[in-house]
């Protein structure tokens, strides 16, 4: 069985990781004045209980944790998991089955709360608890208070231990296994979705636990996944990998050019390229995201590119959670204006999309150090776009 790790070396403490993200969700929770929060977003509930769930849409509803403010967290899940839970998760104290029925749902999630005496208690959801759920909770416990649990979790992961820095970077390297082998079998001849093909086939085999998306392997500026579309000589081709590594991701993208390319897509290429420079010289402790825009959209109009640029989204924080993207946000529709700060991780990816030309975003993580910041990312960029 792979994945033991060595007895030469301690590269990941994984009950203090899980511990210490508890803690911050806790004294979160304290801020907040919440008594316990009830998440069921994907990242979240891998956050609160390293679960890996059944990655498929169907399921997505299908598991939910909840944690009060002295804990432990319990873990509903997904009947076909129950098992594993028990048997290999003795860090999960409290788990149950979650029906498939949504009125049993609720029964589950009132008789939880009833145990914890949270009857007139407040309690935090994130956004992918369903209304009737929510609905269920008051009308069993009138004096129960809901709030929006969003803000507390996403400021309690914002900020990344140690630990979760090793696994951070591990799952980077992941998604470089991707992309060089969605590079070695770019070419003439070849569809977008036998490199996409590929791509996931190595991250796989090099021990990917999900997918975050469909992998995006396209020519095209509008189009956002790998087609049956052929790839031709003079082609841009933007190879965008999102992959997770024991619930962390690892994102990065690169495009490249099939044969030659043109002046002006070595042009729009320089611009990309500088803007994602600038993002990176400014993206440090003690700016705040608006500083990295605007030193994007320096660099954009200096070029006259300002059409090209899909300003909406420059950059997001990287942790369990890919989509909705972590703290900080950084764009036009980002999100708040927000504080850099040290032991962030954050993916920049300023894009720039011009039809008659072509596609051009590169995409590098950087971690947040006290002193500038760290890339995480190394493939090199397409010397012949430079």
């Amino acid at each position: 069985m792979t994945g033991l790790g060595v007895d030469w070396e301690q590269r990941v403490d994984w009950d203090e990781l899980r511990r210490s993200r508890t803690a911050r969700v806790q004294n979160a929770m304290a801020d907040a004045g919440l008594d316990a929060v009830l998440v069921q977003r994907f990242g979240n509930v891998r956050y609160l209980t390293s679960a890996r769930m059944f990655p498929s849409v169907t399921y997505v509803s299908r598991y939910a944790a909840l944690l009060t403010r002295e804990g432990p967290c319990w873990f509903f899940c997904e009947p076909g998991d129950l098992a594993h839970t028990r048997e290999f998760m003795p860090w999960i104290q409290e788990v149950r089955p979650w029906p498939y029925q949504q009125d049993t749902c609720v029964a589950s999630i009132v008789d939880a709360i009833s145990e914890l005496d949270l009857k007139a208690g407040s309690i935090g959801l994130d956004d992918a608890v369903a209304h009737d759920l929510a609905a269920g909770l008051l009308s069993n416990f009138p004096e129960l208070t809901l709030a929006d649990a969003a803000e507390t979790m996403s400021s309690a992961k914002q900020i990344k231990s140690k630990d979760e820095v090793s696994v951070i970077k591990a799952a980077a390297e992941l998604a470089e296994v991707g992309m060089y082998a969605a590079l070695s079998v770019a070419g003439a001849g070849r569809t977008e979705a036998e490199v996409a093909a590929e791509m996931t086939k190595a991250m796989i085999v090099a021990g990917a636990d999900n997918l975050i998306a469909f992998p995006q392997v396209s020519t095209s500026p509008f189009r956002r996944m790998a087609s049956d579309k052929r790839l031709r000589s003079g082609e841009l081709l933007l190879i965008d990998v999102n992959v997770s590594f024991c619930g962390y991701v690892g994102d990065m993208a690169r495009t490249t050019i099939i044969g030659s390319p043109s002046p002006e897509q070595v042009s729009l290429a320089r611009a990309q390229l500088e803007a994602l420079d600038a993002a990176k010289n400014v993206c440090n402790a003690g700016a705040r995201t608006s500083d990295v825009q605007t030193a994007v959209a320096r660099v954009i109009a200096a070029h006259g590119l300002e059409n090209a640029w899909h300003d909406y989204l420059t950059g997001h924080g990287i942790g369990t959670d890919d989509i909705p993207f972590e703290w900080p946000l950084i764009g036009s529709e980002g999100g708040f204006d927000r504080e850099i700060t040290q032991g962030m991780v954050v993916a920049l990816e300023p894009g720039l999309f011009l039809p008659g030309v072509g596609v051009v975003r590169n995409e590098d993580m950087v971690l947040v150090g006290p002193e500038g910041n760290d890339v995480l990312t190394t493939v090199p960029f397409d010397e012949r776009l430079m």
